[in-house]
């Protein structure tokens, strides 16, 4: 048999991109076909999130973290914004990732950093003081927040395959101290898998719902831990059709009205007799249609056009929102809305609809501004629309981005992850903090990476690739000439690159190099 070698390709672009210095567009780099990636700006917004999820509570100024921001205009007690906030940013995290499964260490470090945020007491304490609460944030009827908890640690498990939230408890401590409760993924999941079989309405008849604020249920939020069951590792033995067939065909009988493609409100199933909140919210819908989009994607899509036809609301040319509410005048626009168009966002990308997402994008960009760079960071830091929580419109933003109608919670929960995917080869470590990894995905025995330095940095970089065989004969071409900056030692590579390009020439001008590394696995003779 005749040796064939393992080759690293990588060819190197330079251009220079005529851009305004407060909107970088990078989309002409060149990509590997046909091969998943994240353009500068996604990176950009994702370096962001990354160093709030990573930082100490306590050290991030109030524009990052705190308590005081209320869910939206007239909430009421107990509506602290900061559950969401995390949840939502973290499910960013996690689509994200999904472009650059063969690199996962910033999305690992920020989705463990966003749920040990989860866990301090501004995401969960409400539940205790609200009226509509009790004494204990976890169990029985919390799910605006356990079921949020328990997809986090889903995805986190998904990205990392450590068992890390499986084998060991997390603590929820209250700020005195005084009060402690624990779980972990696996009791959490088969808890709320138990209530949603069991769980039954003052008339004794099953509803498949969880509740939250003790006497409701919100369609929305179960479909949180409707689409985790789908996530978890099929390890912990729990049966996601089990919840999810029951649960989707009593929403559908009970909670669903469609004319309008919409779900209802909610539903009252301890008062004697149940009912059903009849009103129609696009906010709620969008929510719902997208997470179900996960676990039952035939029943989305068949419906998909006649939801959004509804929901859309153009207050501008090509600018359109979803709220919560009715159709009003623009400067009745709220934060609660900004979430029901985000989510909208969200769903128009997966369904491949390009020109709502537009125009819904349009509309969010009205309300938070217009994203910038700042070294490496990319995002919305406008003072006067965001004096706190930055992190909310990057979170969404960068969620809907990292959706596709290739990469989403479908394709999540039909792509499910062995052990052998954790065994195959992947870039470990990039040692200069200014490089953005836009591929990197092993495909039928290749593994693709594409990097460049922005305008950023201009540094070398090395890159470490690990799980490489040893029985594997491999050599690096740079142009499709042999390159030596690279050593290898036993199932690890370590690869030095050539300087990367991007210092900004002057305001309107930056240039860029892309380095595209392909990493072909053969046997050896």
């Amino acid at each position: 048999m005749t040796r064939m070698p393992v080759r690293i390709l990588m060819v190197s672009l330079f251009f220079l991109a005529m851009t305004s210095a407060c909107n970088w567009n990078y989309d002409n780099l060149e990509y590997f076909d046909g091969v998943p990636h994240l353009t500068n700006e996604q990176i950009g917004m994702f370096n962001y999130i990354h160093s709030i999820s990573v930082t100490p509570p306590e050290l991030l100024p109030v524009g990052d973290w705190g308590p005081d921001m209320p869910f939206g205009f007239g909430m009421g007690e107990g509506a602290n914004m900061q559950r969401y906030n995390v949840a939502f940013t973290a499910y960013g995290v996690s689509m994200v990732a999904e472009h650059t499964p063969a690199y996962r260490k910033p999305y690992i470090e920020a989705i463990d950093g966003l749920i040990q945020k989860m866990l301090q007491p501004a995401a969960w304490d409400y539940w205790l003081s609200a009226s509509w609460g009790g004494d204990n944030p976890i169990h029985p009827h919390n799910i605006m927040y356990t079921g949020h908890l328990q997809l986090m640690m889903a995805f986190y498990e998904r990205q990392a395959g450590d068992q890390k939230y499986i084998l060991n408890d997390v603590e929820l401590t209250t700020q005195d101290g005084l009060q402690m409760w624990t779980t972990n993924l696996a009791d959490l999941s088969a808890d709320i898998h138990n209530i949603s079989l069991t769980t039954q309405d003052s008339l004794g008849n099953n509803y498949y719902s969880v509740p939250c604020e003790t006497p409701w249920v919100f369609t929305c939020c179960n479909t949180i831990d409707q689409l985790a069951f789908n996530i978890l590792p099929s390890s912990l033995g729990l049966n996601p059709q089990a919840v999810n067939v029951p649960f989707l065909t009593w929403h559908e009988e009970n909670m669903f009205d469609p004319a309008s493609n919409y779900f209802y409100t909610n539903f009252a199933p301890f008062e004697n007799p149940p009912f059903v909140n009849t009103s129609l919210t696009g906010g709620y819908s969008s929510w719902s249609h997208m997470f179900i989009h996960g676990f039952d994607p035939l029943w989305v899509e068949e419906r998909y056009p006649y939801f959004i036809e509804n929901a859309l609301e153009y207050i501008a040319p090509e600018t359109a929102v979803v709220r919560f509410s009715g159709p009003g005048e623009v400067a009745d626009l709220y934060l609660i809305d900004l979430i029901g168009t985000g989510y909208a966002m969200a769903l128009t990308r997966e369904m491949g609809d390009e020109a709502s997402y537009r125009a819904l994008r349009n509309g969010f960009d009205s309300w938070a501004g217009e994203p910038a760079w700042s070294g490496s960071i990319f995002g919305y830091f406008s003072p006067f629309n965001w004096p706190v929580y930055k992190i909310f419109p990057n979170g969404f933003t960068l969620w809907a981005e990292a959706m596709s109608a290739e990469i989403n919670f479908r394709s999540v929960v039909e792509s499910p992850r062995g052990p052998e995917f954790y065994q195959q080869p992947y870039l470990a470590v990039v040692t200069n903090p200014g490089a953005f990894v836009n591929q990197a995905i092993w495909v039928d025995s290749v593994l693709y990476i594409t990097i460049n330095g922005a305008h950023v940095t201009t540094d070398a970089t090395h890159l470490i690739v690990r799980n490489l065989k040893t029985d594997r004969t491999y050599e690096v071409l740079l142009n499709d000439e042999v390159y030596t900056q690279w050593v290898q030692s036993e199932g690890e590579m370590s690869i030095t690159t050539p300087p990367l390009s991007g210092s900004i020439v002057d305001v309107l001008m930056g240039s860029v190099s892309t380095q595209r590394y392909q990493i072909i696995e053969e046997p050896a003779s």
